[in-house]
């Protein structure tokens, strides 16, 4: 009997590590970004997928009166029955906390790594980064978000 509690512990405690060092990469929970892109004067566009290179360039322009900010965050949102879904990631990939400026009327380019997100399958997907509209008091933060599709 005590036999049978040990391998039934062991097999338990197993499974667990098993589960807790399986690859943190895949479907997580529905987007939380209801409104994007809703700064007039800022865009982003994807300029290149590499699939080889897994990155991701994306172009950032605008118009407006005031800077633009950006940082190294990013979010993958994978777009499924109509819903876009959050991609949970490696999160041993930390992302520095730089921030960069786009000037009015001065397009910027930014390549971002795609690679803790693993290799992403076919789908239509989206890239969510947050930015920030310099004010003459404080900033004001908007998503923007672009889609992109894998083949």
């Amino acid at each position: 009997m005590f036999k049978k509690k040990i391998l039934l512990f062991i097999s338990v405690m197993t499974s667990l590590l098993l589960i807790s060092c399986s690859s943190s990469t895949g479907l997580g929970t529905p987007s939380t970004y209801t409104v994007v892109n809703d700064l007039p004067n800022a865009t982003i566009k994807i300029m290149d997928v590499s699939t080889t290179e897994n990155t991701l360039t994306v172009e950032f322009s605008y118009s407006g009166e005031n800077g633009l900010t950006y940082g190294e965050h990013f979010e993958i949102e994978i777009l499924q029955d109509n819903t876009w879904y959050t991609l949970s990631y490696d999160d041993k990939f930390m992302q520095p906390d730089i921030g960069y400026s786009v000037e009015s009327g001065t397009p910027r380019t930014e390549t971002y790594s795609l690679t803790r997100y693993n290799s992403l399958a076919s789908g239509q997907y989206r890239i969510i980064i947050p930015v920030s509209e310099e004010r003459l008091v404080g900033s004001t933060q908007y998503i923007l978000a672009t889609e992109f599709e894998i083949q």
